[in-house]
Order: structure tokens, then C-alpha cells, then sequence
């Protein structure tokens, strides 16, 4: 399919007139994606994500050892999740709507063992303010997940909407 796609797009790059349908339009948006992404990578400004790209060191090896959640698992329930980020005005942060988005990884107690943040403001965070919010994190805990009914260690995503009142 690629092939024929390429093929017919050079014909019609080259002038020789095809009749419109289907195969047209799957060429012109194939074209279109090559050609977006031989100039996209020029004109891209590198922009700083707030979030955190790798596990710290200490969390390397609870992460190795420690599955995803997944098919068979349980998710873990909420018991004790108190919000992390409670004094804006001291991070110098409008409170504004946003998602908060963690991966924590879980012993099979329900306590946090690791955390990485994935998102908890809009745009660059402060100085400190991951290292603030991944000690409230420690703090939390949840019901286990369990998998065949016992209890398990697992790694999963927990996204939660923080909203100004």
C-alpha cells in the first residue's frame, strides 16, 4: 500500500494529471506527512516540560522489580490522599484548574514507595516544589491492588483534578 501510495504521489508530483479519489487523497496526506515532517524538526522550539523524566536513583530498583498495572490486577482504592500543593501563594502559583498526574509505585501494603511526577502545574515548577509535593505523596496510602485475591506490589498512573474553590 506505502509503495503504490509513494508511486502515485511521485506521478502526481510530476504533473501527470490522475483521477481524483481515494488513492488521491491517501497520496496528498501521505505527501503532506513527509513534508511536515522533514520541516516540522527545523521550526520546533524546544519547550520545558514540568514533569520528570526518570525515576530517581533510590527508585530504580523498586521500579525493576515491581509490575505495571495491568490485566489480572486490581486497582488500588484511595484511602489517604490529602491534597500535596495546599499554599499556593508560598510557591508563588495562581491557583488555577489543572490535572495532577503521578506514577506511584505501590508496596503491597498500599504505601508509596516512589513517585514521579508526570504533571502538577502548567507550566515550569518552582525550585522545590517537586521535592514539596513527592514528601506529601510518601504519606499516602491506599488500598492495595491484588492479583488471584493477594495482595501485590504494582506501578500505575494516578491522575486526579485539582479544583480552586
Amino acid at each position: 500500500m506505502r509503495r503504490n501510495l509513494l508511486r502515485f504521489a511521485v506521478r502526481v508530483a510530476a504533473g501527470e494529471r490522475q483521477p481524483l479519489g481515494a488513492m488521491a487523497m491517501k497520496a496528498f496526506f501521505f505527501v503532506l506527512v513527509i513534508a511536515l515532517a522533514l520541516v516540522a524538526p527545523a521550526e520546533q522550539k524546544k519547550v520545558l516540560m514540568p514533569y520528570e523524566e526518570e525515576w530517581s536513583k533510590a527508585c530504580v530498583p523498586f521500579v525493576e522489580a515491581t509490575p505495571r498495572l495491568g490485566k489480572g490486577y486490581s486497582t488500588p482504592t484511595e484511602l489517604e490522599t490529602p491534597e500535596p500543593i495546599t499554599d499556593f501563594k508560598k510557591w508563588g502559583l495562581k491557583c488555577t484548574d489543572f490535572w495532577q498526574v503521578y506514577e506511584l509505585v505501590l508496596n503491597e501494603k498500599g504505601e508509596v514507595r516512589c513517585v514521579r511526577i508526570l504533571s502538577v502545574t502548567k507550566n515550569q515548577p518552582p525550585k522545590g516544589l517537586y521535592d514539596a509535593v513527592r514528601t506529601q505523596l510518601l504519606r499516602w496510602r491506599f488500598r492495595p491492588s491484588t492479583k488471584d485475591g493477594k495482595p501485590v506490589p504494582v506501578i500505575f498512573n494516578f491522575t486526579r483534578q485539582y479544583k480552586c474553590s
